[in-house]
C-alpha cells in the first residue's frame, strides 16, 4: 500500500496498492491499482437494510460508529 485517501463527505476510502505482476519467461511488471471501500454509518446502513425488507435484531458497532 503506497497511499491512503479518506473522503469524509462520500464516506469512501481509497488505497493505492503496488503489486508485482510476474509473467511467463520471468518478466516482472510493477502494477499500481486503486482499491475503493465504501464505509457506512450504522444508522444509514441499518436504514438501507430495513428499506430492503430486512429485520434488524441487534447491531454491534465498531470504534467511531461505522459498520
Amino acid at each position: 500500500m503506497t497511499e491512503v485517501h479518506w473522503r469524509s463527505i462520500a464516506h469512501q476510502l481509497t488505497m493505492k496498492l503496488k503489486c508485482q505482476h510476474i509473467k511467463r519467461q520471468e518478466k516482472v511488471d510493477l502494477v499500481t491499482r486503486d482499491w475503493f471501500k465504501k464505509v457506512w454509518r450504522v444508522d444509514t446502513f441499518c436504514g438501507l437494510l430495513v428499506e430492503s425488507g430486512f429485520y434488524i435484531d441487534a447491531v454491534e458497532t465498531l470504534d467511531g460508529g461505522v459498520i
